[in-house]
């Protein structure tokens, strides 16, 4: 008797251990689970001439593991919940709710709730506008041209009550950094207030066939206007001042033509008979194709002329408009402008020298070394600034002094 009693504490330990042992075996083998995850309720085999009414109610599931293992694996995506609309008839209903698994690891104890209120309607039809709704962006220095499609209108079936709140449907394009022409099929979506999309409403049709024009960005630039004088006014009259009105112009367009744009001429004017002021409203030219001048091709330059001191003098004058170039600069200053784009010179020389003087005279401006808080500076022009042919003196250059900015 001593001896089966002895170490009694002992063997009631190992009684107890091998009961923990055996419900720890029981709990690994029938583990059990509550997905935190709801899982959205479908409908299938609604009748052509029904539709459900309102959004569905989520639905929670509680799990039994088949292995330990298992809780590792288990993801919503792994279950459908649905109802089953089959033979249903109009009015409210109390459906049950099915569920399906994929995951073979699991099964599916209890579905929370079971069955759900359903509400059937007569499908109703609405016909609205179809509205595009862009997703993305093209590639970078590139637009979007224009879009096109055939339908206008889609139709809505749906139940009248969603039907009241819905105007419109949404052609959802999405962009992906394209740089050329699109032909493709897009899908027609509805979406609430909220923007979020409504599963419950079917669209016809479903998807359109779109083509979407695709082109370079059109860029801008502020350039001056040079007039073209030709010709030379009588022996006693010189050419005082030229002024252009306006003085400079936006053009718009293929960048890579606009950026190579310095100044626009005008069409020529020719001063052999001038003998008195006079103001001339003339047509732009050289405009390249694929460039636009935002406010129209016409100026009006305004010659102001002089007659010499005496009828006899031997000075030879002449006055041009130079547009103003800045040859010269750093990268921080690409988008630089000067005011105004052009002055008024005058010079002196021989006749047969003057005559030779290019129309293509430019005043060069350097402003890599200038670097202030405004970005901007004065510069007084001088005879440096013209490339002057052998003979030819700078006699005045109204405005003396431009200002450019970067």
């Amino acid at each position: 008797m001593k001896r089966l009693l002895g170490n009694f504490e002992l063997k009631i330990l190992a009684v107890l251990a091998a009961v923990i042992f055996w419900f720890l075996i029981i709990g690994t083998e029938n583990s059990f689970y509550t997905l935190p995850e709801e899982i959205e309720v479908k409908a299938f085999n609604v009748p052509e001439e029904f539709v459900v009414v309102d959004d569905l109610e989520n639905v929670k599931l509680r799990l039994k593991l088949n292995t330990q293992e298992a809780i590792k694996n288990i993801h919503a995506e792994d279950f459908d919940a649905y109802i089953d609309l089959k033979d249903v008839s109009e009015g409210e209903h109390d459906i049950g709710v099915s569920v399906s698994s994929k995951n073979s690891e699991v099964s599916v104890l209890k579905i929370e709730p079971s069955s759900i209120k359903v509400k059937i309607e007569k499908k109703a039809e609405k016909e609205v506008p179809i509205v595009q709704k862009i997703e993305g962006d093209v590639k970078e220095g590139y637009v979007v041209k224009s879009i096109d499609f055939v339908e206008e209108k889609a139709i809505l079936k749906g139940s009248k009550k969603a039907l009241n709140n819905l105007n419109e449907v949404s052609l959802v394009i999405s962009l992906n950094s394209e740089g050329q022409d699109i032909k493709q099929i897009y899908p027609l979506k509805v979406f609430d207030e909220e923007g979020e999309e409504l599963s419950n409403i079917l669209v016809d049709p479903k998807e359109i066939e779109v083509e979407i024009k695709i082109a370079p960005q059109a860029g801008q630039k502020i350039v001056g206007v040079q007039p073209s004088i030709i010709g030379t006014p009588p022996e006693n009259i010189w050419i005082k001042s030229i002024n252009v009105e306006p003085s400079v112009i936006v053009v718009s367009g293929d960048p890579e033509k606009i950026n190579a744009i310095e100044f626009v001429p005008t069409e020529e004017i020719r001063v052999d008979n001038l003998t008195e002021s006079h103001s001339y409203t003339v047509q732009l030219s050289g405009i390249p194709e694929g460039v636009s001048v935002e406010s129209g091709n016409r100026v009006t330059v305004s010659v102001e002329v002089e007659k010499y001191a005496t009828e006899a003098s031997s000075i030879n004058r002449k006055t041009v408009n130079v547009p103003i170039v800045i040859m010269r600069f750093r990268t921080d200053q690409n988008n630089k402008s000067v005011s105004p784009p052009s002055v008024t010179l005058v010079v002196e020389g021989a006749e047969d020298v003057l005559n030779k003087l290019s129309s293509k005279l430019t005043a060069t401006l350097d402003i890599s070394d200038y670097e202030n808080e405004k970005n901007e500076v004065k510069i007084k022009l001088g005879s440096n600034h013209f490339d002057f042919p052998d003979g030819v003196t700078m006699v005045n250059v109204n405005p003396p002094e431009v200002k450019v900015s970067w």
